[in-house]
């Protein structure tokens, strides 16, 4: 059985402008099927627009790539809403609500944006889990 995760935003960001980091090798394990990853109309909506600010500067043809990969290998699923509050940043709420539908585990670098005790992890805390096989399964056969 895989992990299945939802990647906020700021993850996917960082594994594409670090090649070598921890969020890259996450989307390397994404990619070579050892983790699942969720996704909804919503979150590929905002990974598209956040990934073509001028700011990044990634190349059109790296985020056409990547977002054909992410539509085409990741899980689709209709997130239900959690009823949880984020006054502080809603754009947030989305990737929770799929990751709480889905039973995936939400990986980010702002844990402290989503409620206590959600299945919260940063990409470190997820891929230390992920080695000691300590993150769940989506109910996928590998």
């Amino acid at each position: 059985m895989t992990p299945c995760v939802v990647l906020d935003t700021n993850v996917l960001v960082s594994a594409l402008l670090n090649p070598h980091g921890r969020p890259a090798r996450l989307l390397a394990l994404i990619q070579g099927g050892s983790v699942g990853l969720c996704v909804c109309d919503d979150v590929l909506s905002e990974y598209s627009e956040v990934l073509s600010r001028g700011k990044f500067s990634f190349d059109p043809a790296l985020i056409e790539g990547t977002m054909a990969y992410l539509r085409r290998m990741g899980d689709s699923v209709v997130p239900s809403a959690q009823g949880a509050d984020f006054r502080r940043d809603p754009k947030d709420e989305v990737f929770y609500d799929l990751a709480k539908t889905a039973g995936a585990v939400l990986v980010t670098g702002n844990a402290r944006h989503f409620p206590e005790g959600a299945d919260v992890m940063s990409p470190n805390e997820f891929l230390e889990g992920f080695s000691q096989g300590r993150n769940g399964d989506c109910g996928r056969q590998v």
